[in-house]
């Protein structure tokens, strides 16, 4: 007899329905669905906000988390014993399972205030909302070095070791710390100039805006062509410019569309003196310049150097913030010593 099917006659030849799987089998499929569900949500985090999730089926990643405790509370109580590891699983152990990461990191990365109009639709659709019961969320043991990890199949994460629970769905886990009181959902929604299917986007002038984009490569091998491909990043910068207006245009009005005009691409060695002469020129013609190249440690990365030569006004905070950004997807972005800031009417970029 195949293990997949019930202890029973089943003919595989026949179509099989779900019910005809063991026990085993269904609970594998179950989990497996689950761990995609958490996954998928992981990886849209950015599109995907949990006021959204109520607001259109009535739960959001934070029930996820609690449906977890509650079903360690479940195997709990049909073992007939308290077991110490689940008793002491927590609200906070689950979240992390779910948002991929602990949730104040995911708070900080991708949470923005809402609308009154998401507001209001949230509200609308609170019949609807899952509940939740706080008695059965509450941990029933204390935490121990013993308490086993969850685990899934690229090797999980540790949860922290701090109890948290919650009686209100989508409640801010900082409030149950005692560090908030707004309701999470009421604070993680996307801001009037944004759409949870859309990057996070500001919106432009009401009478438009055309970009006069200057692409600087830096690079000794690239300007003396001793890449087969040629110029890479160069490119690629102006098609990401590209796609991300795109973007804004769909979000915005006929009268406030951004148009980009390419006024200057170029390739220029490390040259400090180069740079900052080829930066200055076109400061004067463009209003935004990427430069590519040149940010790293070695003794002839002078970007940065070369760009501050002539800026009136350093941003650097906009650069902590792009640094902080990038390393989500490249851990070595933060090893960029690019700079950002005024010369002019000009804004320039030193990106990585």
């Amino acid at each position: 007899m195949d293990p997949l099917y019930h202890e029973r006659n089943v003919d595989t030849n026949q179509k099989i329905g779900f019910s005809s799987f063991s026990t085993e089998i269904q609970k594998q499929l179950q989990a497996d669905a689950f761990d995609s569900i958490s996954e998928h949500l992981q990886q849209q985090s950015q599109y995907v906000t949990n006021i959204a999730m109520m607001t259109v089926a009535g739960f959001c990643r934070n029930c996820l988390a609690k449906w977890l405790v509650l079903e360690a509370r479940k195997i709990s109580a049909a073992r007939k014993q308290h077991l110490p590891a689940l008793d002491a699983f927590g609200y906070e152990d689950a979240a992390e399972v779910v948002y991929g990461c602990s949730y104040s990191d995911w708070k900080a990365r991708y949470r923005v205030d809402a609308t009154d109009e998401q507001m209001n639709a949230y509200r609308r659709s609170l019949h609807m909302h899952a509940t939740h019961d706080e008695i059965l969320l509450k941990e029933r043991s204390v935490k121990t070095n013993l308490l086993p990890t969850y685990q899934k199949n690229d090797g999980g994460k540790t949860a922290s070791n701090q109890i948290l629970s919650s009686n209100v769905c989508c409640q801010d886990i900082d409030s149950l710390l005692g560090n908030a009181t707004t309701a999470y959902c009421e604070k993680e929604v996307l801001s009037p100039s944004k759409s949870h299917l859309d990057l996070n986007l500001v919106p432009p002038p009401k009478d438009g805006v055309t970009l006069r984009v200057g692409v600087l490569t830096v690079s000794d091998r690239c300007f003396s062509k001793q890449y087969e491909s040629g110029d890479l990043s160069g490119p690629a910068v102006v098609q990401a410019v590209q796609s991300t207006v795109e973007k804004l245009n769909s979000l915005a009005s006929s009268s406030s569309l951004v148009s980009v005009d390419l006024v200057q691409r170029g390739i220029v060695p490390d040259e400090q003196l180069v740079i900052s002469k080829t930066l200055q020129t076109w400061s004067k013609q463009c209003n935004l310049i990427f430069t590519t190249g040149g940010t790293g440690f070695s003794p002839r990365d002078l970007t940065p150097e070369a760009t501050a030569m002539i800026l009136e006004k350093e941003c650097r905070g906009l650069m902590t913030w792009a640094s902080m950004e990038c390393s989500s997807t490249q851990p070595l972005a933060s090893l960029s010593r690019g700079t950002a800031g005024i010369c002019g009417n000009c804004i320039i970029f030193n990106l990585t």
